[in-house]
């Protein structure tokens, strides 16, 4: 094999092809040494004089081809020889066996080479390319009849007829296509118009790429490889984003100017795109992980598909302004508008919505023509507006000169989880009716999921809406529902704990005016008990009445005092006031109160401390 196509099929080997995609590359390798053996055994062969399968009439050359095909479908060995075994690397293994005894070149009347009709569909069967080679007007085509192309030529659709990677060839001046059956779902409605045109007549759209590209091949012989590039391909009616890995290889003639290109094809677009959408939920998931408000979340998602136009041309978020996880009657719903920023100031996208269940709005106007009461209040859970354009109006197309067309609706739902039920609980309020409470949205009978948004998203004008596609967007509608979740979860605490913070704030200053409130009877009282003690007249047994109402109020007045106290350090209003003290009398006093109820338990209480070192440190006293 040449050198230089070696080299191509080693760089295409090791681009990002799977194992099936290389196995049919090494496979075009096989059968392109094959054929050049076979066109060089022809083309020595061809010295000597064999018609119709007649003996030679000229000299067995030294080295005679192992199998050459005659007009009677014979093989015969040249006298003097022996036929070679073919080699186990040239079998094609079983998806397309191809018997190297039933090569389709025959022989006529001259020594032309030609394709054999028969062979050919004994060999392919019902594959519809081999039937329309034959049926074809070449004729009206600068390739001229069938059985007047070159060999070169018959090699190379030899060559694609009999691999499975999606092939064709460009001849001529004019680049006529020819090209094999794997070729036909990437012409899709251009198929069967294609076979045999001119290739600026069959990809006008694509012309501007390849024209410098057919340059290179042509004239400076170059075999180009082109990886994962975007071509946009009107195949199927509309304008349809594509990426396409190909290489393009020269065919020489004899005199080795150049007469065609062999060009093998693998679409890539499924995997271009796919790794795409998966960049697109990765950064969702990545922006929105540690997101607590509701806003936030919003303002993210939208960011983030901002920066995929490719596949979200625009997108509008509507969310009810409050949702927590108490169970409120339904009132009107209030949705604020995030969207992406060539979509902030669409006329057709108003910055709020007012919706009510009991009112459905006729002409639309409340919803600028979207149905988004139907999402919210109808238990409608997906709307495809394919008439987006004459129904709306016009919306950026993102990275595309064109208008979305259709738009997809779908709304956001929240599901409750068993923690609902355990705060409740806690709270001591009604469990029964397990629902989520949302300013306007709609409740399920069951209380399980409500309604508390829409998500608008516009569908790229270069793809159809597939289900790949839509399930696309299901992700991304899912992935918003989670991240409202937690922020609206997040949202509840804190509103929890604003309103625990209030109960405290009310404690104190509760207390703080109770505790003044008790003090000052109690010091009117204390006065004339005080003056009555005093007094001699009053008898024993009411001096000792009077005592104990005395101490009693005393003690009332020392726990109203502490009350006080207590609420001035929860409110910080407490100051210290730091005095000098004797910290080995404070501590014998401390402990000597629980002196007596240890010894009386039948216990030893010694306090031990070292007053040497503290008299002789240059702190004597500590301050509290």
């Amino acid at each position: 094999m040449d050198p230089e196509v070696r080299l191509l099929f080693d760089e295409i080997l090791a681009t990002r092809l799977d194992d099936h995609q290389k196995a049919l590359i090494q496979r075009i390798e096989t059968l392109l040494s094959r054929t050049q053996r076979q066109d060089e055994q022809t083309k020595q062969y061809e010295k000597q004089d064999f018609v119709d399968g007649g003996a030679a009439l000229s000299p067995t050359p030294t080295h005679a081809p192992s199998i050459v095909m005659i007009s009677d479908g014979t093989s015969p060995a040249p006298s003097g020889s022996t036929p070679d075994t073919p080699d186990t690397e040239d079998t094609l293994g079983e998806t397309n066996p191809i018997p190297s005894n039933t090569l389709p070149l025959t022989r006529a009347g001259s020594s032309r080479t030609k394709l054999s009709q028969e062979a050919i569909e004994n060999l392919f069967g019902d594959r519809i390319i081999p039937k329309m080679l034959f049926s074809h007007d070449w004729a009206s085509t600068e390739l001229g009849p069938l059985d007047q192309w070159p060999e070169t030529l018959l090699t190379s659709v030899y060559t694609m007829l009999t691999t499975d990677v999606p092939t064709h060839i460009l001849w001529g001046p004019t680049f006529i296509m020819i090209y094999n059956d794997h070729y036909i779902p990437i012409l899709g409605a251009k198929h069967p118009y294609a076979f045999g045109k001119p290739f600026h007549m069959v990809w006008p759209e694509i012309l501007d790429l390849f024209t410098p590209i057919f340059q290179t091949v042509y004239e400076k012989g170059q075999t180009v490889l082109i990886q994962d590039t975007q071509m946009t391909l009107i195949r199927y009616g509309y304008p349809e984003e594509c990426y396409f890995t190909l290489s393009l290889s020269p065919y020489r003639k004899d005199d080795l100017s150049i007469s065609g290109i062999f060009i093998p094809v693998f679409e890539t677009t499924a995997n271009v795109v796919n790794e795409r959408r998966l960049m697109v939920l990765r950064d969702l998931s990545v922006q929105t992980e540690n997101l607590t408000t509701i806003h936030n979340v919003g303002s993210c998602i939208v960011s983030t598909l901002d920066s995929y136009p490719l596949d979200i041309p625009f997108a509008a978020l509507y969310i009810a302004d409050k949702i927590s996880s108490a169970t409120q009657s339904l009132e009107e719903a209030h949705l604020t508008l995030y969207a992406t920023k060539n979509v902030a100031d669409h006329r057709s996208l108003p910055k709020g919505l007012t919706l009510a269940p009991n009112r459905k709005p006729d002409d639309d106007k409340d919803s600028a023509g979207f149905p988004f009461w139907d999402l919210m209040y109808g238990g409608v859970n997906e709307v495809v507006m394919t008439d987006l354009i004459q129904r709306i109006g016009e919306f950026p197309g993102g990275s595309w000169p064109d208008a979305p067309h259709t738009a997809v609706l779908m709304p956001l739902i929240l599901r409750l989880d068993s923690s609902s039920s355990d705060e409740q609980a806690e709270t001591g309020s009604d469990t029964t009716n397990n629902t989520l409470q949302i300013s306007g949205g709609s409740i399920n009978s069951k209380g399980r999921t409500a309604v508390v948004g829409v998500i608008v998203f516009g569908v790229s004008p270069r793809k159809n809406l597939s289900p790949t596609y839509k399930s696309f967007l299901h992700l991304i509608t899912k992935h918003a529902e989670g991240s409202i979740a937690v922020a609206q979860r997040y949202e509840d605490q804190r509103r929890r704990a604003d309103q625990l913070a209030a109960i405290d704030k009310a404690k104190t200053a509760f207390f703080s005016n109770i505790s003044h409130e008790f003090r000052t009877p109690l010091t009117l009282m204390l006065g004339p008990l005080e003056d009555e003690l005093v007094d001699s007249q009053h008898d024993p047994a009411s001096v000792q009445r009077i005592q104990l109402v005395h101490r009693n109020a005393l003690r009332l007045l020392k726990l109203v005092n502490a009350l006080l106290e207590f609420s001035r350090l929860e409110a910080g209003r407490t100051k210290a006031n730091f005095v000098v003290v004797d910290i080995i009398r404070l501590t014998t006093d401390l402990t000597a109160l629980f002196r007596s109820s240890i010894e009386s338990a039948g216990l030893r209480f010694v306090v031990s401390i070292d007053e040497d070192a503290f008299r002789g440190s240059e702190f004597p006293g500590v301050f509290v």
